[in-house]
């Protein structure tokens, strides 16, 4: 209260500063928690991607739209495609700096980017990371269908357990232990 009168403010004008600050920090922080929550094989992929524009355009040409909605970041490797097929002679800074209007997202990149633990910035480390994103959607598609086998058994319904076993069958996924191995006949 003596703060407020000292600055001829009136409490509740500074209490609704208050709190509209409260809202806009926690804001902040919630896109910070979810950019460390992007897996790590999609965390290698962006690095590539962004340390080498010219291996973007070949690895981009082999990523499907299944591939894209996997992604914490779809909206991000979709914007980043966009502009290199655009620019195709863009450097990493120049496409790092395309992406001014999210201050939080560039500065992601660029500390993606400067990161001395990053993958080498190859064709094949990029279709590696590609291979690991579609083996973690394998493995939760897999899962998915165990719950709903195991559902299926426990309600007797034959021709629903019937239909999902035709669908793992057709998917090609067993698995052996705990990872998940694709079908190799």
């Amino acid at each position: 209260n003596r703060f407020a009168s000292s600055f001829a403010m009136s409490t509740q004008v500074l209490l609704d500063l208050f709190k509209r600050k409260q809202k806009t920090r926690s804001a902040e922080v919630k896109t910070e928690i979810n950019k460390t929550n992007v897996p790590k094989p999609e965390k290698e992929l962006l690095q590539i991607l962004l340390m080498n524009p010219k291996v973007a355009r070949e690895v981009f040409a082999q990523i499907t739209t299944e591939d894209t909605a996997e992604l914490n970041l779809a909206d991000c490797f979709t914007q980043l495609q966009q502009e290199i097929e655009d620019n195709p002679e863009l450097s990493s800074a120049e496409l790092i700096h395309h992406f001014q209007s999210d201050a939080s997202l560039q500065s992601f990149m660029t500390s993606l980017a400067m990161d001395h633990e990053a993958p080498e910035p190859t064709l094949d480390n990029a279709l590696d990371k590609i291979r690991s994103i579609r083996l973690i959607r394998k493995d939760r598609l897999l899962r998915s269908l165990n719950m709903e086998i195991e559902d299926a058994l426990k309600a007797g319904d034959s021709e629903r357990l019937d239909s999902l076993l035709t669908t793992k069958r057709d998917l090609g996924l067993q698995t052996k232990g705990p990872r998940l191995i694709e079908n190799e006949k």
